[in-house]
């Protein structure tokens, strides 16, 4: 192929065409469904301000001296992280008609760009509930995994209640203490917050466990398995991150989550969507020196900026085996 501003900008139109079809398809064959567990939050500036209620809104009865209902308002703030993947492409290559190595590339930027939001949602839970911040806590100012979120921030004297529980290997007593602790979450003014856990989230050695005891119509007695349909399975093996060991506790780690109040448990705060860009630093103002080139890049790149974020430690439990 005869490197020329023409031809550059028809091939690098013919990418951006080729990388827009291939992100479409790949996010409809993913395994797992990031979709099932968050939701996406336009964001314009570089960080956003979250907020969050103490309670459940409920309505009350309308009487002569209709009460007031003050909203105790608590936040916290999402930064936006920079992220991009990028490729360099020797104009040789091009040169050459190198397709085969070219669609390879292409394969990987579509596949990076697809992975984006499911990656930060990973990122989120292993980093301890955002991508953005190691130490994040949420609105009660408490980690996001925690057995001392307190149940009225502004009265410690209320207690406190845990959506952290140690030392419970998933098995279907320790899934029915799990979802019943779950659903007794409660608002600063003692009402049930009214979440039930419908999504059981686990890495792939929990798989099998997970499956007897929410997907067998049956136990292993031959009777009818009262688990079952309670909680949908999600099997996501990024939950082991790299270097993990075998015995890692990481790898028998299962989560709840809540999908039931409105609003998704994991948020992804997207300030720019995954965008190709193709780009040749000697093509001037349109001149392209044949010379030169030969000592050149093509540059191939897909940018993003967002994050994720659990958004309230009541959506969501975490359990750690033994």
């Amino acid at each position: 192929m005869q490197i020329t501003p023409n031809n550059l900008t028809s091939l690098f139109k013919g990418l951006k065409v080729k990388w827009q079809q291939g992100l479409t398809q790949y996010q409809s064959k993913r395994i797992w469904d990031y979709k099932d567990l968050s939701q996406d939050d336009p964001s314009s500036l570089a960080e956003e301000e979250i907020v969050w209620m103490d309670r459940v809104p409920r309505l009350k009865e309308w009487t002569a001296n209709k009460p007031i209902q003050n909203a105790f308002v608590r936040g916290f703030k999402a930064v936006n992280k920079k992220f991009a993947n990028l490729h360099e492409l020797p104009v040789e290559d091009i040169e050459r008609d190198e397709a085969r190595r070219l669609a390879s590339i292409m394969r990987q930027l579509i596949q990076a760009g697809g992975n984006w939001r499911p990656f930060m949602m990973v990122d989120a839970i292993r980093n301890g509930g955002a991508t953005f911040d190691p130490t994040f806590v949420g609105f009660d100012g408490v980690p996001t995994w925690s057995t001392l979120h307190p149940i009225d921030p502004s009265d410690p004297a209320k207690g406190v209640q845990p959506n952290l529980l140690p030392a419970l290997p998933l098995t279907d007593t320790n899934y029915q203490t799990a979802r019943s602790q779950f659903m007794d979450f409660r608002g600063y003014d003692g009402e049930h917050i009214g979440v039930y856990p419908d999504i059981l989230m686990v890495p792939p050695e929990l798989e099998a466990d997970a499956k007897k005891i929410i997907v067998a119509r049956t136990s292993p007695n031959g009777a009818d398995n009262v688990n079952y349909g309670t909680t949908k399975l999600m099997v996501v093996p990024e939950l082991v991150p790299p270097g993990a060991t075998a015995t890692d506790p990481v790898r028998k780690t299962w989560y709840l989550w809540s999908t039931s109040l409105g609003t998704m448990p994991i948020i992804t705060q997207v300030e720019k969507e995954p965008n190709f860009y193709a780009s040749m630093p000697s093509m001037n103002g349109g001149v392209v020196d044949a010379e030169y080139i030969r000592n050149e890049k093509v540059y191939l790149d897909v940018q993003a900026r967002g994050c994720a974020y659990v958004a309230a430690w009541f959506l969501t439990m975490k359990v750690l085996p033994v």
